[in-house]
């Protein structure tokens, strides 16, 4: 669904040419290989789109591994990883997008207290308003929050 959601969006835009796509399966060492296969065909890489940090951070090696400047290219991923995150702040990474899983479990685990409580229970929460910060963060925004480090290590 994440890959037809950016394709859609993609493919809308004429000025925007997609050179491959690869499948890194959620792991860094998967997602290396792919990107090294990738720069293999494609020298002009000017983005890198993922859906996850772990994917992006495998990719962003192969990158390095080829002698491309990663704060010259645009690259985000997925997750807010403490890696995604330091990669952002570094400004090797544009953008990070933010998924807070402790928080995520904390606000679980309370809905799940106040219905065995017999509390008003939320029954959605907005993963993207949970955190301490907006979903989308770039490094101007991390900079501005140094004790934001990320809920997770991917």
């Amino acid at each position: 669904m994440r890959y037809d959601a950016y394709r859609k969006v993609l493919d809308a835009n004429k000025n925007i040419k997609v050179v491959a796509t690869g499948s890194g399966n959620y792991d860094r060492d998967t997602s290396l290989k792919a990107m090294t296969d990738i720069l293999q065909a494609n020298k002009k890489i000017d983005v890198l789109l993922s859906n996850a940090d772990q994917q992006t951070e495998g990719a962003a090696i192969a990158l390095k591994n080829a002698g491309y400047d990663l704060s010259k290219i645009y690259v985000t991923g997925g997750g807010g990883t403490k890696e995604a995150v330091a990669a952002t702040r570094a400004g090797e990474w544009k953008h990070a997008y933010l998924n807070f899983p402790a928080t995520m479990g904390s606000k679980a685990l309370e809905q799940v207290i106040n219905s065995l409580t017999g509390k008003p229970v939320t029954p959605v929460i907005d993963a993207d308003t949970i955190g301490p910060l907006p979903a989308f963060a770039d490094k101007a925004l991390l900079d501005a929050h140094p004790e934001f480090t990320g809920e997770w290590s991917g």
